[in-house]
């Protein structure tokens, strides 16, 4: 769960605490507060309004990988709750794209530009490979 600029993991049949792990944004005294996550087998995927998406491992909170490098920089992408579909992991951001991730390794395979700041999580149709999302602008993508 999102808790402030910290995403902390709790064991899910008795609410012990596991661990806990501060974004970039709360580690350089920014904040940030992080998407709803989303888990992937060993891999939580989550975005933060630090402007960088995060893949964690579910075990300790270390690193998987991360998309951009600095606090609200342009061009990084992932603060809507992200969607995992075939090794893909789609998410919007503020900087009015949305991005899709490949799931193993972070490299983002494609953006597209919206009409606005992208704010919730994009959701996939598989039978068309569409991807529609809602956001800021009031366009329909």
């Amino acid at each position: 769960a999102g808790s402030g600029s910290d995403l902390v993991a709790l064991d899910a049949n008795t609410g012990a605490f596991k661990w806990q792990r501060q974004s970039y944004g709360g580690a350089n005294g920014t904040g940030g507060a992080f998407s709803s996550p989303v888990v992937n087998g060993s891999v939580i995927y989550a975005g933060n309004w630090d402007g960088i998406f995060y893949a964690l491992n579910t075990s300790n909170g270390s690193n998987v990988w991360q998309f951009g490098n600095s606090v609200y920089a342009a061009g990084v992408g992932g603060i809507a709750t992200p969607t995992y579909a075939n090794d893909v992991v789609f998410s919007g951001c503020f900087d009015k794209n949305i991005y899709a991730y490949n799931a193993s390794t972070g490299v983002v395979k494609w953006k597209y530009l919206t009409n606005g700041g992208v704010f919730s999580g994009p959701c996939v149709v598989d039978s068309r490979g569409e991807v529609y999302h809602s956001g800021s602008s009031g366009s329909k993508n």
